[in-house]
């Protein structure tokens, strides 16, 4: 089954315990995955260095601001060389326990870039957020959705 942009949430926050899974289907699915470890994200420094490094960027690319942020994003994103790209932020409610407002602000962010990688450049994007807090859904009731 390919999945269009039409069937899958361009934001998803997906339970750690369903990871193998998650990127499984994406694999038959078709998608390039992008893997993001927050591990080492507590605010909004850490993500916008964790960006840079983790996603390749030369030094001076590596965001320091929000719309610096969204544009290394959407480059990433849009470069990727297929027409669908997942990102999988590993480890996101590292972030969600120390600074949940700029979380809300990357998460936004990520959303507008799927949304615009589409529009711009004809990729769909899909960005999933992954954690183990209890707000994070298992897959199998995500995929009920679509």
């Amino acid at each position: 089954m390919i999945m269009t942009h039409t069937q899958l949430k361009y934001l998803s926050c997906i339970s750690n315990i369903d990871r193998p899974v998650l990127l499984e289907k994406l694999s038959t699915w078709g998608f390039t995955v992008i893997i993001f470890d927050g591990a080492m994200v507590n605010n909004t420094t850490d993500l916008m260095n964790q960006v840079g490094l983790q996603l390749g960027l030369q030094e001076e690319m590596i965001p320091k601001s929000w719309d610096a942020f969204r544009d290394a994003v959407f480059e990433v994103m849009a470069t990727a060389g297929t027409d669908q790209v997942a990102m999988i932020w590993d480890n996101s409610d590292h972030m969600l326990s120390t600074d949940l407002q700029d979380l809300i602000q990357a998460a936004t962010i990520l959303q507008d870039v799927a949304v615009a990688t589409l529009r711009a450049r004809n990729v769909d994007s899909y960005f999933f957020l992954l954690g183990e807090l209890p707000g994070y859904r298992r897959l199998d009731s995500f995929l009920k959705d679509i």
